[in-house]
């Protein structure tokens, strides 16, 4: 069993990908391989430290339950080890953490189910030939977003669950912990791409994530942005007959009253969230995930036929809004349809 380590850190001058300083940390003295710290009850996990009012680090030493140093491993969709813990990171007051109803275990099970997600996320890099860029992932999970732009950029993952970032970590994709509702411990214009993706609904203020993301990218930098739909026709349908809010059983093990997703969106309310927080939708890859019934059990679900309905009408055919997105700008090409 590993053992929890606490040690002394102090600030190396250069910061990776705009992170704040305090962020990257090295020990005075580095601890044993047994040492390998996992939190407690008795070590809270402090990795994103102590903030000011503006999200900045304090300028002092900081207790801290440091990461290993990652590996390159194959995507481990198997159980964790029994040393990780899914305790959550403090919030930047130092009070109880925000309510996070996601856990390491369940992102492990979705990894069959995201990877259209992926595949789409793919194409996104040829289509803008990103190479070169500084890519940061808000909410990164298990890292497996990340690991599509990696090989040609340098990403960094802000994820709010202390063991998937653990889990991500030790696969190699650098992922620090922190807490989307609080501002980022990111440089103002620190990087090229943010990907917020299936993030949004799980927040009780989508908006100051948003803001924040608007915040540290660049003045030509984009947002890439993935929300759920659960107004489909097939959604529809189904709440007609008594399915409750959760029309699509993206949680069939949960009820309404504990559902991961706090916030529901039609193709205009998700453009005009991102519009009055800053940003201009310019790409729609939102058809490239056709929701019609029937068509899944026939396999037409990627047929032109099916692509073409979404495109046409996604808030009833698109089983989510997937966007692209620049800084500044209007919605109302979308908002006025």
């Amino acid at each position: 069993m590993l053992r929890p380590a606490t040690v002394t850190a102090t600030l190396r001058a250069r910061p990776i990908l705009g992170v704040d300083p305090s962020l990257v940390l090295e020990a005075d003295a580095a601890p044993s391989q047994d040492d390998a710290l996992m939190p407690t009850a008795q070590t809270p996990p402090t990795s994103i430290g102590r903030w000011d009012s503006l999200g900045h680090a304090r300028p002092t030493e900081l207790a801290f339950t440091s990461f290993p140093e990652p590996e390159r491993a194959m995507p481990n969709v198997g159980n964790p080890s029994d040393a990780l813990s899914n305790q959550q990171s403090p919030s930047p007051d130092g009070g109880a953490p925000s309510g996070i109803n996601y856990s390491a275990e369940r992102l492990r099970s979705e990894y069959e189910m995201r990877r259209p997600i992926r595949d789409v996320l793919a194409r996104i890099v040829d289509h803008y030939a990103i190479q070169g860029w500084k890519v940061v992932e808000l909410g990164s999970g298990l890292g497996f977003n990340l690991e599509i732009f990696s090989p040609r950029n340098e990403v960094l993952g802000i994820e709010g669950l202390q063991s998937a970032a653990r889990i991500a970590q030790d696969r190699g994709v650098h992922t620090i912990v922190a807490d989307l509702a609080y501002s980022l411990p990111l440089e103002t214009s620190s990087c090229d791409l943010v990907l917020c993706l299936d993030v949004l609904e799980h927040l009780m203020e989508p908006e100051v994530t948003l803001k924040e993301a608007r915040r540290i990218l660049r003045p030509d930098g984009r947002l890439v942005v993935n929300v759920p739909n659960h107004f489909t026709l097939s959604g529809r349908l189904r709440m007609l007959f008594g399915s409750g809010i959760d029309s699509m059983q993206f949680f069939p093990d949960c009820s309404d009253w504990n559902n991961p997703h706090v916030r529901f969106f039609r193709k205009v309310s998700i453009a005009a969230l991102l519009e009055n927080s800053g940003y201009k939708i310019v790409d729609d890859w939102s058809a490239q995930f056709a929701s019609i019934p029937l068509f899944h059990r026939f396999g037409w679900h990627r047929s032109r036929l099916a692509v073409g309905l979404a495109r046409r009408s996604p808030d009833l055919f698109a089983g989510g809004f997937f966007l692209v997105c620049t800084v500044g700008g209007s919605n109302s090409h979308v908002l006025s349809s």
